[in-house]
């Protein structure tokens, strides 16, 4: 009785960690944040490597498994998905945006391990969240020619989102490819689309939105304007 206990303390308070973690670092004490989401890590399940070598050959072998094996995506009915993964993966994505000012080595890898992780569970939502991320956030960081591979992320995008067609996730998708734009250098439809983006939104949402408006800034500022 005492371990099951233990067991649903535990996943009660990994929300309540999670949030913490991202406030202490959005408030600046980043050592603090950095710790506590390497706790959440460690609590999920989630091993993280303890050099910055071994970073990024996990983040390499995470790349491969999406390269070799594709974006293959077979959707669960979110009542078959266990908690374990659910909680695996959302770590992995407070991890992979609070880290990005801390560690952006293991950030990346953590964008990179969602997306194998949200895929491999069949959760069609957290596989949008991550597919996003890890499309806009790293293979656009990389500028160039849109690889095949993002071509396929893309296409993953479109289709899971048009499945369900939320406004926040439509808004998001739409924000984080607006983000990718202004990383190539297409500052003025980088501008056109972060404005769309969020247009029809009836609220205005923290995060994503908000680093999506200071890109658009930045793009305004690149222009001249």
């Amino acid at each position: 009785i005492e371990a099951a206990e233990n067991v649903t303390a535990a996943a009660e308070r990994a929300p309540l960690e999670r949030a913490a973690a991202t406030q202490l670092i959005a408030a600046g004490r980043v050592d603090e944040g950095g710790a506590m989401l390497r706790r959440v890590l460690a609590g999920a399940g989630v091993k993280t490597p303890k050099t910055p070598a071994g970073t990024v050959l996990s983040l390499l072998a995470y790349k491969a498994r999406l390269q070799v094996f594709g974006l293959r995506f077979t959707e669960r009915d979110p009542s078959l998905i266990s908690a374990s993964d659910t909680g695996r993966i959302d770590a992995m994505h407070v991890a992979a945006l609070g880290l990005a000012s801390v560690d952006i080595v293991l950030a990346t890898c953590m964008q990179a391990g969602q997306l194998v992780e949200a895929l491999r569970a069949g959760d069609r939502a957290r596989t949008v969240r991550a597919a996003v991320l890890y499309c806009g956030s790293h293979l656009a960081s990389r500028g160039g020619p849109v690889s095949r591979h993002e071509q396929q992320a893309r296409k993953l995008i479109t289709e899971l989102v048009s499945r369900a067609g939320h406004p926040e996730e439509l808004a998001f998708a739409r924000g984080t490819h607006a983000v990718g734009l202004f990383l190539r250098g297409h500052w003025a439809e980088a501008v056109k689309e972060i404005d769309a983006a969020y247009a029809n939104l009836t609220s205005q949402q923290a995060g994503m939105q908000s680093q999506a408006a200071v890109f658009g800034v930045y793009a305004q500022a690149f222009l001249g304007n």
